[in-house]
């Protein structure tokens, strides 16, 4: 009877930890560079199936940029995220890409994340490396969208009334 209890007890703990890890939010920390566009967005986002509270972000070295910005006085790095829902992300312009390679700025920064949620609201961390050494000597194509439509229609336009004033 006693090993049936402490088997049952050992189970009990086992699915009340996989449905915690099911359930839990997971924030990671990185950089993308959208398809077609020449600079670097730092993104923090919760891939995790839970919400995310009280999120912190702590970065080494300290995020830099060749405009001198203080990014490290961004407010979801200094002030943290109150909460992120699943899915949910916030994410914020680096740099130009190949500005920022000139530059010789770090490549490499680690991410010390914590927050908490799950089922059981436990305090959780990740650590995560957000690296922009894959984005080099990357080449694309250039697209053009309704924007670049819009401004050469007025451009057109503005070209034709000189014309025809």
């Amino acid at each position: 009877t006693l090993a049936l209890a402490v088997n049952s007890r050992n189970t009990l703990r086992e699915m009340i930890s996989a449905r915690d890890a099911d359930t839990a939010p997971s924030v990671v920390v990185y950089f993308d560079v959208p398809r077609g566009e020449e600079w670097a967005d730092l993104v923090v986002k919760n891939i995790g199936n839970g919400v995310a509270r009280d999120v912190t972000v702590e970065l080494t070295p300290d995020l830099v940029n060749t405009l001198k910005d203080n990014l490290m006085e961004l407010s979801m790095i200094r002030d943290g995220i109150a909460m992120m829902p699943p899915g949910y992300e916030i994410r914020t312009t680096l740099d130009f890409l190949h500005r920022y390679f000139e530059a010789g700025l770090p490549m490499r920064y680690d991410a010390h994340v914590t927050y908490s949620g799950g089922i059981n609201n436990a305090e959780r961390t990740t650590d995560c490396v957000a690296d922009l050494a894959p984005f080099k000597f990357l080449s694309s194509i250039d697209r053009h969208g309704i924007h670049d439509l819009v401004n050469n229609v007025e451009r057109l336009s503005s070209q034709v009334a000189k014309l025809h004033p």
